[in-house]
């Protein structure tokens, strides 16, 4: 696993906008929040942290966000918060059971909001059924390659 640290922004209302999916660019990604707010990451400049203050990382994310979606520039950042990223090292998700806890099962993939209603059906089955091969692949026990890398991870992870 590989530990990165993320920004996420969070903006003041932004009355009549309505964003009903993620919108994703190189340079920001931005999220519906509720009560008309947007939240925002952005993988270059996490790769900053903790090169910067959070403040200027912070208003950085929110400029980022206000130059994608223009409605943006009449709100403020109303909170950033800081956390771990917990990333599979080749940037693949990790799937299965433990070999040295039985019963411990491990679904973890940066990509959950796009993978989640798939990983979910198959690791409900798995936990039902006993592994199988469709995640095999994914096993805390594969080999890790550099080589294997998603473009998210590298840029997280480029300074």
């Amino acid at each position: 696993m590989t530990r990165i640290p993320g920004l996420v922004g969070e903006s003041t209302p932004v009355p009549g906008l309505r964003l009903d999916a993620i919108l994703a660019t190189p340079e920001v990604d931005l999220r519906p929040a509720l009560g008309e707010r947007i939240c925002s990451i952005s993988w270059p400049v996490d790769a900053l942290l903790p090169g910067q203050s959070d403040d200027a990382l912070a208003e950085r994310l929110h400029a980022g966000g206000q130059r994608v979606l223009p409605a943006l520039r009449t709100a403020r950042l109303a909170g950033v918060r800081l956390g771990v990223r917990p990333v599979p090292a080749d940037g693949l998700p990790l799937a299965g059971t433990h070999p040295d806890v039985p019963g411990l099962y491990h679904l973890v993939t940066h990509s959950g909001v796009n993978l989640a209603p798939e990983l979910g059906r198959l690791a409900a089955q798995e936990i039902i059924d006993g592994d199988g091969p469709d995640l095999a692949g994914y096993r805390i026990t594969r080999g890790v390659t550099a080589s294997v890398q998603d473009e998210s991870l590298t840029l997280m992870t480029t300074r």
